[in-house]
């Protein structure tokens, strides 16, 4: 398992270090931050938070089998997800 809560996306919501993908490579269960949505970090992309579809891309990129969703931020209500 690996556990990155408060993980920053980088601006291009592509780019993933290397520190990152030895971390959660091949985990069964990686649970990431994916606070915003695309258009809430369009405002808030310094608030040190993640978007569900960059956990996505980091989960793909470290061939994590599982990928929980976490964060909460209670001015919004945008709702998180599981995918497998």
């Amino acid at each position: 398992m690996a556990y990155l809560p408060d993980h920053q996306a980088p601006l291009d919501r592509r780019s993933i270090s290397d520190a990152v993908l030895e971390l959660c490579h091949d985990v069964d269960l990686l649970m990431h931050d994916g606070q915003y949505t695309e258009d809430e970090f369009a405002t808030k992309a310094d608030w040190g938070h993640s978007t569900a579809a960059f956990a996505v891309h980091v989960a793909a990129e470290a061939n994590a089998k599982k990928l929980l969703l976490t964060h909460h931020d209670p001015r919004t209500t945008t709702v998180n997800w599981i995918a497998s």
